[in-house]
């Protein structure tokens, strides 16, 4: 008996939707620069922290994630 799953299979992908891509890449632009703009010193306040965190949480420890 059988026991594998079986994905289907697709001969080709779906077409792309320029119109979407277009409009996602936009906000995506309006986003970030957004954030280039933001002076409120929030990142640099919690940036340590979260390297911190992730650096302590990491299950794999052989290097470091992140430099200094």
């Amino acid at each position: 008996m059988d026991t594998t799953m079986k994905l289907p299979h697709h001969d080709t992908p779906p077409p792309l939707d320029l119109d979407d891509i277009r409009k996602r890449n936009a906000a995506a632009r309006q986003l970030l620069q957004e954030w280039l703009a933001d002076a409120s010193g929030y990142d640099e306040e919690t940036w340590p922290l979260l390297q911190e965190r992730l650096e302590a949480e990491r299950t794999a420890p052989a290097r470091k994630l992140f430099r200094g």
